[in-house]
């Protein structure tokens, strides 16, 4: 998406549905807030190609909080299949190795869609539907090597693991941290899964940062879909 200004991001919410706080549309708004929520959860920029201030980022969420009231006063907000998932401490990401993050702490979880007691890497899908996916991964900075994530899902009527929203970077100096994002809608069925999946190629390991949700996944279901 490149670079992306404050006033760009309240056209966008404005074009999802927002502007005129008259009457909105089911399909529309909840990609509006889609976008402001992913837009609003990442506060480090530099890896995704945006820039905002704290100030900006303020607004941001303002702008989410009052557009989140009008969808509920509007009956088009159902607190549902949707979930929010960070990291309480950093991880220790093995050289070469695939590891899938597990994520210890829900911000939020409407439907059970997650588990902090088993298999807390994975997120379950309890309805069909249209998906919004959002991540951010924070690495440590240590080392040139690559670093790569991406979100798989489990497709259980094909029975096979599919990867979307992949990314891939090397670092230009030891000293820089980086993170990884990706936001992607998904068209998924009931009883399918899905994951972040992680690699990096500094040896013998790499953390994965967790302070103030720099390591995080959202997922929830556009209403109507």
């Amino acid at each position: 998406m490149g670079k992306l200004s404050l006033p760009e991001i309240k056209d966008l919410i404005d074009d999802g549905g927002y502007g005129g706080r008259g009457v909105l549309s089911t399909a529309s708004s909840a990609l509006g807030l889609s976008a402001a929520l992913f837009l609003a959860d990442l506060n480090l920029w530099s890896g995704a190609g945006y820039y905002l201030t704290d100030n900006e980022i303020d607004e941001i969420q303002e702008m989410v909080a009052d557009l989140e009231n009008e969808l509920m006063e509007a009956g088009e907000l159902v607190p549902n299949n949707a979930v929010s998932l960070q990291m309480s401490t950093d991880v220790d990401v093995d050289n070469d190795e695939e590891y899938k993050v597990e994520w210890d702490t829900e911000v939020f979880d409407y439907g059970n869609m997650h588990s902090i007691l088993a298999n807390t890497w994975r997120v379950n899908i309890l309805e069909d539907g249209l998906y919004q996916v959002n991540y951010q991964l924070g690495f440590d900075a240590t080392g040139t090597n690559y670093r790569y994530s991406a979100i798989v899902y489990h497709d259980t009527s094909e029975i096979e693991d599919i990867t979307v929203a992949p990314q891939l970077t090397y670092p230009s100096s030891t000293n820089q941290a980086i993170t990884l994002s990706a936001s992607v809608l998904l068209e998924l069925e009931e009883t399918d899964y899905l994951y972040l999946t992680v690699w990096q190629g500094e040896s013998p390991d790499l953390p994965l940062v967790a302070a103030n949700g720099r390591t995080a996944l959202q997922c929830f279901r556009i209403p109507g879909s």
